[in-house]
């Protein structure tokens, strides 16, 4: 977008703001109480196929009885610490890491929230950062994700030593996942844009001495054609060393973006590409020796053992999946305006306080007519896993600007058993991990700062202590 077009959403959300209207009224948080959320399990040739009343995002829709769950940790940003939220990972001794993109470095913490150490810096030598995205925890290892073809991995010791690096020969995309348009600040500060897309995980660990990557197919960069990609999971050891593909899954579809959205003259600028907001992306989550992988399309979630062995099927009803609808479009639109408004002063609120309301609504009409969206609603947004415990969430836009619910499902893959439906309480919030201690959720305050917080599962948790099917 132009600076003209940014100036224009600033003004119309803070309008929106002082008008106490942004995002009133939406979400989840206002709906009434539908039915209550039942699995039915059953047996197939040893494959257990569970089947659930309601799709994840019908869960979402519909406010499912869900058990609210409180904070018991508050990491709040610092000059010294982290300044935004990127991704986040636990330790196998407790301490947590937080991946900072705009400082370059990775901020570890006690498990009661005191800081500890940092792991790198920007820079191009050993151990130094370039637009870090991503971190895993293997053990007491730390794996880290950079998008750039030299230097992509990184692994360091429990005492913050490089031990090992990797410069990527397998081809695919590690890039242009992370910058495609249409560019929002999300969790980060407007210094930092990426694409809505990127809120899906692209890294994760198996065990203590393997991790996975989500790799995308290469893209054209002068793209003039849409494109719906694949995906592959691939299986990386401690060493750096490609083990196998676990899964291949579809990407996200791309076009060619246009020129009134970059808000450039057409005849000026090659063609970039883009993926539609809110478009069905693939789900994945690593637990103790399984994978859980599917689309956010389909109706079924494939649970498979790390050998491959099929282990169950997880099934909701199918139905033809709402429009994204005009109201969905605006509450992106306000969140925004919301994220951009962060950074405006008292004088700009004072200055655009007069502009007539009708005014204000015909530029949100205007920006959500300009975004790309996808046709119709994903049913499934979101997977974590822990231990046994498998969590899905659906689609909610009122929660987080790319659709992600805060309401999440558990499930006992061992079992079959549905564990609970809870939620989140935290307006704006990003689940950025979660381990047998609880969900980690990221958002930043109406002064900027941000906030890691950690949910706590409460009693009978089905991951705790869980035995590893393999």
């Amino acid at each position: 977008m132009s600076s003209d077009q940014y100036g224009l959403l600033r003004a119309a959300a803070l309008t929106l703001l002082s008008a106490a209207t942004l995002l009133a009224g939406c979400g989840p948080g206002g709906a009434a109480r539908g039915r209550a959320l039942t699995a039915t399990v059953r047996d197939s040739a040893g494959v257990r196929i569970v089947v659930l009343n309601q799709s994840p995002s019908d869960v979402s829709r519909n406010g499912v009885p869900a058990d609210t769950l409180r904070p018991n940790l508050d990491l709040v940003s610092t000059d010294e610490t982290f300044d935004a939220v990127y991704d986040v990972t636990t330790f196998r001794d407790g301490r947590i890491a937080v991946l900072d993109l705009e400082r370059e470095g990775v901020f570890t913490f006690t498990p009661d929230g005191q800081p500890l150490a940092r792991f790198g810096r920007k820079g191009d030598g050993p151990g130094e950062f370039r637009a870090p995205v991503a971190i895993a925890a293997l053990g007491n290892r730390l794996v880290v994700l950079q998008a750039r073809r030299t230097h992509t991995l990184i692994v360091f010791d429990s005492a913050g030593r490089v031990a090992a690096d990797l410069s990527l020969a397998t081809p695919g995309d590690w890039v242009r996942m992370l910058w495609r348009a249409p560019g929002f600040p999300l969790e980060s500060s407007l210094r930092v844009r990426t694409a809505s897309e990127d809120v899906t995980r692209r890294l994760g660990t198996s065990g203590d001495t393997a991790f996975v990557i989500q790799q995308q197919a290469e893209e054209d960069r002068f793209l003039t054609r849409p494109i719906r990609p694949q995906a592959a999971l691939l299986r990386y050891d401690a060493a750096l060393r490609l083990l196998d593909t676990l899964a291949v899954v579809p990407g996200v579809p791309v076009f060619p973006v246009s020129a009134e959205l970059e808000g450039n003259d057409p005849r000026n600028i090659e063609p970039s590409p883009v993926a539609p907001l809110f478009s069905a992306r693939s789900v994945w989550a690593l637990g103790a020796g399984w994978i859980a992988f599917g689309h956010g399309r389909d109706t079924t979630l494939t649970v498979r053992s790390s050998t491959g062995t099929p282990l169950a099927v997880i099934r909701w009803p199918h139905s033809s999946p709402p429009r994204v609808s005009q109201n969905d479009r605006l509450t992106v639109v306000r969140w925004l305006g919301e994220y951009i408004v962060r950074d405006a002063s008292e004088r700009s609120r004072a200055q655009i306080a007069e502009i007539p309301k009708r005014e204000v609504e015909r530029q949100l009409k205007w920006f959500a007519g300009i975004l790309p969206f996808a046709d119709s609603v994903p049913e499934l947004m979101a997977a974590y896993a822990v231990g046994n415990c498998l969590w899905l969430a659906g689609f909610a836009p009122a929660d987080y600007i790319d659709g992600t619910s805060l309401t999440w499902i558990g499930i006992d893959t061992e079992s079959g058993r549905l564990w609970k439906v809870i939620r989140l309480p935290r307006r704006d919030g990003r689940v950025r991990h979660m381990d047998a201690s609880g969900a980690y959720v990221s958002y930043r305050d109406s002064l900027g700062l941000a906030h890691l917080e950690r949910y706590a599962w409460g009693a009978g948790y089905c991951g705790t202590n869980a035995r590893a099917i393999n």
